[in-house]
């Protein structure tokens, strides 16, 4: 099938039957309908046994497939996407003789700032692609056993705390190290050993290293041979657990982190506050997320898949606390996801979630907390474009 969506046909009830959320792309196998892309290429790849480069068997390959996709959402594809719809739409406008200032002033304003960012991501990608051949040549040689699975964390972070629970609640042994990202460790030049891309949550298992907390999980459930309802083996409920992990990216992260920066970070940052209506602005689109998840994913299931947790639970639980811990409860007044929200609890076991959960949950006390010189420095350009 195709569509075009400029001309609306992804808001056809038609498609709605194969789509609930009205986006391309979009598959129909039988009964069974998946959107996003990543979890159609996942579902595919194994339905039908294609080559082994295109989704390696080999686990530690198959992780860093996992890794790039889950970067790839937050990096390159925002970037990219605004200057498509800017270049796209700006013609549009000029056939039908409007002008566009007004309406893309936005996308000018930070067209330079998306370059700026795609140069970045460019020379990111090509110092990874060098050390690719002989981190490969490291794991052959890797004495099995001879080193232990180390997670670098920092509690604040809503990935890392999701890592944790999911390595706790299954036993998993490791050495926690811990990165704070207030005193700017995760800038120094010993963690960018770990993961070049300077950021939390990171893996090292032997020699094999690997960042983005989606593919961390996968390579530790597969490692590690958890329970399957975290990760079925069932292509299809697999496929599911694809899915609500690639929406999100796009929704429930994209949102819910910012109610922190707007109530909590910004002020520590800057001694400055921002108007109440920031903080409005991302509720109402958190809002929008929050019914999408429950008419969408939770339906009138226990879970995401069913009657068990799964990643896609924990995920998600994990984000939404971010906004309880600066008190903006999205759980009152929507028993659904209230009661979603015990039993997901319930399933992780009170005590961990709590201790997961204590540093965001009591982050009044980071007001006190002493924020390194040169990470105030290298976040003022980010925090004065949120600001504006």
């Amino acid at each position: 099938m195709s569509g075009d969506e400029l001309a609306g046909q992804q808001h056809s009830d038609g498609f709605g039957k194969v789509n609930v959320l009205r986006k391309v792309p979009a598959l129909k196998d039988g009964d069974f309908t998946l959107p996003e892309s990543p979890a159609i290429l996942a579902y595919l790849s194994q339905k039908y046994k294609t080559p082994d480069h295109w989704y390696p068997l080999d686990m530690k390959k198959r992780a860093w497939v996992d890794e790039y996709l889950a970067w790839q959402h937050s990096a390159i594809r925002p970037s990219v996407l605004k200057i498509f719809w800017l270049k796209r739409l700006v013609k549009i406008r000029r056939r039908k003789k409007c002008t566009c200032d007004e309406m893309f002033s936005d996308f000018i304003l930070s067209s330079h700032t998306d370059r700026a960012q795609q140069n970045m991501w460019r020379q990111i990608i090509s110092e990874c692609k060098k050390t690719q051949y002989d981190r490969e040549e490291r794991w052959r040689a890797e004495d099995a056993g001879r080193m232990g699975l180390e997670l670098y964390l920092d509690l604040l972070s809503q990935p890392c705390r999701t890592v944790y629970i999911f390595a706790k609640k299954n036993n998993i042994p490791f050495e926690f190290k811990h990165v704070e990202l207030f005193k700017g460790q995760h800038y120094r030049e010993e963690f960018g050993k770990v993961n070049i891309l300077k950021k939390v949550p990171a893996l090292k298992d032997g020699v094999f290293t690997l960042a983005e907390s989606t593919a961390i999980l996968l390579y530790l459930s597969r490692k590690y041979n958890t329970p399957d309802h975290w990760y079925p083996s069932d292509i299809q409920k697999r496929a599911r657990v694809d899915e609500y992990l690639s929406w999100h990216h796009t929704n429930i992260r994209a949102n819910a982190p910012k109610t922190l920066w707007i109530k909590v970070l910004i002020p520590l940052f800057t001694g400055q506050t921002l108007p109440p209506e920031k903080l409005q602005e991302v509720m109402d689109e958190l809002a929008i997320s929050l019914k999408q998840f429950e008419e969408k994913f939770l339906q009138d299931k226990p879970f995401i898949l069913g009657s068990e947790i799964s990643l896609a639970d924990l995920v998600a639980i994990v984000e939404l606390m971010q906004p309880i811990g600066v008190g903006c409860d999205i759980f009152e007044d929507r028993p659904k996801l209230s009661e979603w929200r015990n039993r997901v609890e319930e399933a992780v076991g009170k005590e961990l979630f709590q201790e997961a959960h204590e540093i965001i949950l009591n982050i009044k006390e980071l007001s006190n907390i002493q924020i390194d010189p040169q990470l105030k420095a290298h976040l003022a350009p980010v925090l004065r474009k949120i600001m504006k």
